[in-house]
């Protein structure tokens, strides 16, 4: 109910406000000529400015939309000089006075009535709305409001009652002409005797209201403010606890529902600093763990370099010796110990980037290049192992990208090496290389099963855990090592099946000429 009334109060622009306003007043008016029947022409011009002119008045006080101090004041400007040009046409239409009796006095401010209606009820809308917006943020002010209320439903009710007897009283039955009929007789009970004594009797009402308006918010603030600065104190505490102030205690004061708030707050606040701490003693604990790992990472991977090199040394002359089916063997077994070099290589940085202390020199280098390069040094082994095919492609004249060429080969490596282990025999990976925004993207795609729903291809997880070909820690160093270059990686399923894995690197930045 309040989105709607949002919706229809203080929305409309001046314009349609204006043709709103003519069209509430213009059907009363239109069912004051129809069915008055034969009255002297002062119930007319009584009619239309008690009635009519109240109508229209408190239609655009109600639609004309708020829109700040200065854009609003024109647009009440604009519709009171429209309700003046109205006043004035009234005054043409029916002369001077609206009743013979009336004084010059009396003339002249029945003359402006449709401007004065318009302002004050306006002027009444926007003090409603900033008392509403006051309530809203003080307890005194809404317990001043619901008395306010309470007076405004006896108000009503009073002048109902009063309007329902003026309009019974047999008094005006001698302003009814001879021979008219019924609906003479209610326009001029309305007009003569309803309409000026029930626009009196809310003015005295709304006046009332508003002396009454003091003394209530002074009453309503002695009878809340106990509870008020309960109130406030317990936001204070709040806040307080919001900070991480966990220690702090606010006095339980009585049995009331203030104070059983009270109670809880202190109980939450207790319960918080009991949960902090078992969250501190476990993230100390998970900090222990995490430096023991990355102490275990580097000392693995430090150890087992130097026999694994040197089972390589001893390797590559036997290899090189000897021929036939022994020439081959050998060969396998080389690559598996290069591989084996590979991957300790690869623990190793893993445990430098927890440790912060991941060596990166980046200069300006071709992407492109080293993307080829990557890619004739994994075909031969691609398709021997496991008969992918594996392709390159790449944009012309691409600008040089801010990266380490050493880790580029590693990064690329890493991922020609997942999305060929990804594919299945006569699968294809394509390497590319193109511009993209600020700097040069490095894709490779492959033909496998792509990449399972709901998992982050970049965390490192246990091959025993998964069906993923592409678990393990290679791309887990891949994000590290972007992110140490200043790029960033992306992953996604490609529709038409298997998966792209970029790279997207900063452009190097161009050398100014020298002076």
């Amino acid at each position: 109910m309040r989105a709607a009334r949002r919706q229809v109060l203080l929305v409309a622009p001046p314009a349609r406000t204006a043709v709103e306003a003519a069209l509430a007043g213009g059907l009363v008016l239109a069912s004051l000529l129809l069915l008055s029947g034969d009255v002297p022409p002062w119930v007319r011009r009584q009619g239309t400015d008690l009635v009519v002119l109240p109508v229209a008045a408190s239609i655009a006080a109600l639609r004309l939309r708020a829109r700040g101090s200065v854009p609003e004041a024109r647009d009440t400007a604009a519709l009171a000089g429209l309700f003046l040009l109205l006043d004035a046409a009234r005054a043409v239409a029916f002369g001077p006075e609206p009743v013979p009796r009336f004084s010059s006095a009396g003339g002249w401010l029945f003359g402006l009535l449709g401007t004065g209606l318009f302002l004050s009820a306006r002027l009444l809308v926007r003090g409603f709305v900033a008392w509403r917006a006051l309530c809203r943020r003080h307890l005194a002010w809404a317990l001043a409001d619901a008395h306010v209320k309470l007076f405004g439903l006896l108000a009503a009710l009073a002048v109902s009652a009063f309007a329902l007897r003026v309009a019974t009283s047999p008094f005006f039955e001698t302003f009814v002409p001879p021979g008219s009929g019924a609906g003479t007789d209610f326009w001029i009970r309305v007009v003569a005797g309803v309409a000026p004594q029930t626009l009196l009797a809310l003015l005295a009402a709304v006046v009332a209201m508003l002396l009454l308006l003091p003394p209530l918010a002074l009453l309503s603030r002695l009878a809340i403010g106990p509870a008020a600065r309960r109130i406030e104190r317990l936001t204070a505490h709040a806040d307080a606890v919001g900070e991480g102030r966990l220690d702090l205690r606010v006095p339980v004061e009585g049995e009331d529902e203030v104070a059983r708030l009270e109670a809880h707050l202190n109980a939450m606040a207790g319960r918080l600093s009991l949960v902090l701490a078992d969250l501190s003693t476990e993230r100390d604990r998970v900090e222990r763990l995490l430096s023991e790992r990355r102490r275990l990472y580097l000392t693995l991977s430090h150890d087992l370099r130097t026999p694994v090199a040197a089972i390589r040394a001893r390797l590559e002359p036997l290899a090189s010796r000897a021929e036939g089916p022994e020439r081959a063997e050998l060969d396998r077994l080389l690559e598996d110990v290069v591989r084996l070099e590979t991957l300790l290589l690869d623990l190793f940085a893993v445990a430098r980037a927890d440790a912060g202390r991941l060596p990166v020199r980046t200069a300006a280098c071709d992407a492109a290049g080293l993307a080829r390069g990557v890619v004739e040094t994994f075909r031969p082994l691609a398709w021997q192992r496991g008969r992918v095919e594996l392709l390159a492609a790449a944009e012309a004249a691409l600008p040089p990208v801010l990266a380490d060429p050493g880790r580029l080969r590693q990064v690329l490596g890493n991922l020609v090496h997942n999305a060929v282990r990804a594919c299945p025999p006569g699968g294809v990976v394509l390497v590319e290389a193109a511009a993209d925004a600020g700097g040069v993207r490095l894709s490779v795609r492959d033909t496998g099963p792509g990449i399972p729903e709901g998992t982050d291809p970049f965390e490192p997880r246990p091959v025993a855990e998964t069906e993923d070909e592409r678990a393990g820690i290679g791309l887990s160093i891949v994000r590290e090592l972007a992110a140490a270059m200043g790029g960033r990686v992306e992953a996604r399923s490609l529709p038409e099946g298997g998966a792209c894995f970029s790279v997207v690197l900063p452009k190097a930045p161009q050398e100014r000429p020298a002076a």
